[in-house]
């Protein structure tokens, strides 16, 4: 059996983006037993459900995140990473300042689906349930972009 290999999706609260690229990317990449893909944040309250509107947003899509609970990130979750998708070149600025050491493993969503300068994901957070949903269908698709370029960076 292979060792796994661990993607994490990183946003700010982990109630919103990452719990939905985590979903995206479970759903997406299912055929790849592998992968353990999870999500966090940089300020979390620990154990905070995802929004109902993200929940709601993710399961139009095929996504099913109505049992995520928010974690922090930590240095234990960036040593056992492959990859670190943050979704804002904001994010992923903290997590190099704050993990210097695994800074080749942090890329943005933007960045892995169209290369250098990709787009941030909007925090849809307080917004109503259309701007979710649209942030859900650009975080699905940025991550449908960027499969064939993680698939390509763990064979």
């Amino acid at each position: 059996m292979t060792q796994p290999r661990t993607i994490i999706a990183v946003c700010t609260g982990n109630t919103c983006r990452s719990p939905m690229a985590e979903g995206f990317l479970k759903k997406h990449f299912q055929q790849f037993p592998d992968f353990c893909i999870i999500s966090a944040g940089i300020q979390v309250f620990s154990g905070a459900p995802a929004t109902p509107e993200a929940v709601a947003a993710a399961s139009e899509r095929g996504a099913d995140i109505s049992r995520h609970t928010a974690r922090m990130i930590s240095r234990e979750f960036m040593a056992e990473a492959c990859q670190v998708i943050a979704m804002t070149r904001q994010h992923a600025a903290w997590l190099r300042e704050h993990f210097p050491e695994y800074k080749q493993k942090i890329m943005t969503l933007g960045e892995l689906a169209h290369g250098t300068g990709g787009l941030d994901v909007a925090d849809p957070i307080g917004g109503t349930p259309d701007q979710y949903r649209e942030i859900a269908r650009q975080i699905e698709e940025l991550i449908l972009s960027a499969k064939t370029t993680l698939l390509g960076k763990f064979k």
